[in-house]
């Protein structure tokens, strides 16, 4: 029997069931790229964890933090910043550490941090580390999921328009479908909340 050709409350189920069906082929496909989630994975370095916590700016906060709690960092009654001695970014083994001392050698305002270029080149090499080990998704992972979410869009649309077209042929409502459509294509292209294998793997 041509789907196409059920009632309107039929189809809408018919098309509850194919969204699932589809959503749950999205999922397992993406799942296919991912690390098993059994897979042991230890990151012990604190502003690689922040960053997968908050992104570049969660482990700059984090890095900022610790450095005034060790009083390398000084903050005026102006809140802003300064390393407390000159020497303070050859007292720290953390490369991003060092770089945000080296930008405070000059008293500045913190939100100054967040625009810095070698504190952002480090926040960078924390990313390239995460992507490598598979923690972060790469660009290829991105595109890949851009193409999934994409093809699985297009199929709901297209198989959607069909029954729309003939809707409005016979004058037929079709308002339910639109949102159904909608929902499942917002469902679909949700990032998956788990992690990536590294490039090569």
């Amino acid at each position: 029997m041509n789907p196409f050709e059920l009632a309107g409350p039929q189809f809408l189920l018919f098309y509850l069931v194919f969204g699932f069906v589809l959503i749950g082929s999205v999922v397992i496909l993406r799942r296919s790229f991912e690390l098993d989630s059994g897979m042991k994975v230890q990151v012990t370095d604190p502003y690689a964890i922040a960053f997968l916590r908050g992104g570049a700016a969660e482990a700059m906060r984090l890095a900022s933090t610790g450095l005034i709690d060790r009083r390398l960092l000084a903050m005026d009654e102006e809140e802003k910043l300064k390393v407390s001695d000159r020497a303070a970014p050859k007292l720290v083994s953390d490369p991003l550490e060092s770089a945000i001392l080296e930008h405070f050698r000059t008293k500045n305002d913190i939100k100054s941090m967040f625009t810095a270029a070698a504190v952002q080149e480090q926040c960078a090499r924390i990313k390239a580390g995460l992507e490598e080990r598979g923690l972060m998704p790469n660009g290829m992972a991105k595109v890949r999921n851009i193409l999934i979410c994409f093809a699985a869009i297009a199929i709901l649309w297209f198989t959607a328009l069909i029954k729309i077209d003939m809707a409005l042929t016979r004058h037929h409502p079709f308002g339910f479908l639109i949102i159904l459509v909608i929902v499942a294509g917002l469902i679909s292209s949700r990032p998956p909340s788990r992690v990536y294998p590294p490039a090569g793997a």
